[in-house]
């Protein structure tokens, strides 16, 4: 079973009525929308709904959860023929034709433990030492911009429903910055080192 989760503010859905053979979920953060949704406070960007969701059906998750921005095209340009293509992954994938112009034909960025150079100063080292994620010891973090990636049910049990829920606490704002951070280091969340 694969389900597409959605992580949408007001952005225009039309495009999931092209998504073949996923179960798609929208967690809504914004207006009402007449494609059928939940509702969730706007906290936590896109990385607070991808932690309710993995909190929320620790016990019950789908073989694959593709995780997406309610408006993914600025990032991912064919993600719709990347979802009704795919088959399976091992653990985790980034969306592999990304349009994202600072990625200069490849899927994904690289970013310092600080968020440069395409973000502004984080300190990445020190949030991920408290909540337990383990970074590569070179400076550099390989990440796909927007947050948005396919992974199995066995990547995310890797962790406990507590280290997820310990990330929910972080993101109990509107725009928190350890959202940006998250966006960074989803894939050393999934496939610790």
């Amino acid at each position: 079973m694969k389900t597409l989760v959605v992580a949408r503010y007001n952005e225009n859905l039309d495009w999931l009525d092209n998504i073949k053979d996923w179960n798609i979920i929208v967690y809504n953060k914004g207006e009402c929308h007449p494609k059928e949704s939940f509702k969730l406070s706007n906290l936590g960007r896109e990385s607070g709904t991808y932690i309710h969701y993995i909190v929320s059906n620790y016990d019950n998750l789908p073989d694959y959860i593709c995780f997406s921005q309610g408006d993914p095209f600025f990032h991912a340009p064919d993600i719709v023929q990347e979802l009704n293509d795919f088959e399976s992954c091992e653990d985790f994938t980034f969306f592999k034709r990304n349009g994202h112009p600072s990625c200069e034909g490849r899927p994904t960025l690289i970013s310092n433990k600080n968020g440069g150079p395409n973000g502004f100063s984080m300190n990445i080292e020190s949030f991920c030492n408290e909540i337990g994620i383990k970074l590569p010891d070179e400076n550099e973090l390989v990440f796909s911009p927007g947050a948005m990636f396919i992974l199995t049910r066995e990547a995310i049990l890797r962790r406990s429903i507590e280290f997820y829920k310990s990330i929910a606490s972080k993101l109990e704002s509107h725009c928190p910055h350890e959202a940006y951070i998250l966006e960074r280091v989803w894939k050393y969340i999934f496939c610790p080192l």
